[in-house]
């Protein structure tokens, strides 16, 4: 009988030991899977905030090159034979782009020609729109001319657009850091909020001015034009949607990262790793 309690007791013992390690095994692929699942939610953050800086990165440059661009607003004028190009600092005309007599092929390199640019806050070239302006029944270049000064609705976007320059290089120092520090990811989005509201006031300011009457229409000694929206202004709305959506991304970056800093340490373990652990360690204290 003696014999047959100790065998009994060391197939139990065994047994035991055997339940220990399948358990123990379980519990650490439990950990592990747990772990990964941790890893891949913290890559998914990243990603978001990395898609919110390139998508800033993107709307900086696009806005630069809208700015720096003269074609805000296109008008042809077929009496003068030219192209005008009136920028938010700079006016631009193309010459002889209306030539008739000539092959398809001249015709295309005169639409390639370089454009002659001035800048809006040159002084000889204000005197000579001054000139012009003085004269308007004899010259006429001096109707066009009126639109190569430098309107108060023209600064004023040029002051909002300065600011969305400033605000997004500040935006991208900031969400580099934004993983370190809450305040500063938090900080992250409210400049993006700042570049993109300047941006539309920019935007919306000078799309109403253009529409204005005595913006839209180039008055000739022949004929009246009609101002076109030119290629900057919709590129100045792509980077303004771009800013849209960076903006969310950054929303829903900060949004995690806060979240995560405030839950206490207990609250990061799963519910089932919580169950485990205790079954794992009464099961290593019944079989020591």
């Amino acid at each position: 009988m003696a014999t047959d309690w100790k065998s009994s007791n060391r197939i139990y013992d065994l047994l035991l030991r055997n339940s220990m390690v399948d358990q123990e095994r379980v519990f650490k692929e439990t950990i592990v899977e747990f772990r990964n699942m941790g890893n891949a939610e913290h890559r998914t953050k990243k990603a978001v905030l990395i898609g919110s800086l390139v998508l800033l990165l993107i709307a900086l440059g696009i806005s630069v090159v809208s700015v720096l661009s003269p074609s805000w607003q296109v008008v042809d004028i077929r009496e003068f034979r030219a192209q005008h190009h009136h920028g938010l600092w700079q006016d631009c005309t193309r010459p002889h782009y209306h030539s008739y007599g000539i092959s398809s092929k001249e015709y295309k390199e005169m639409q390639h020609t370089p454009l002659s640019c001035t800048y809006k806050f040159d002084h000889s070239a204000r005197e000579i729109i001054d000139e012009n302006l003085l004269d308007v029944s004899q010259n006429s270049a001096a109707g066009e001319a009126e639109y190569h000064q430098f309107f108060g609705w023209q600064k004023a976007v040029l002051i909002c657009f300065a600011v969305v320059f400033a605000v997004n290089g500040l935006a991208l120092l900031c969400g580099i850091c934004a993983p370190c520090s809450n305040p500063i990811a938090v900080f992250f989005t409210v400049l993006i909020f700042i570049a993109l509201l300047f941006s539309t006031i920019g935007n919306a300011t000078f799309f109403f001015a253009a529409h204005r009457v005595d913006s839209r229409f180039v008055h000739g000694l022949v004929g009246t034009y009609e101002q076109e929206i030119g290629s900057a202004f919709y590129l100045s709305l792509a980077s303004t949607s771009l800013l849209l959506f960076s903006f969310l991304l950054a929303l829903v970056s900060t949004y995690y990262l806060i979240q995560d800093a405030n839950k206490p340490n207990n609250e990061l373990i799963s519910p089932v790793m919580r169950e485990l652990v205790p079954l794992y360690n009464s099961t290593r204290h019944t079989a020591i």
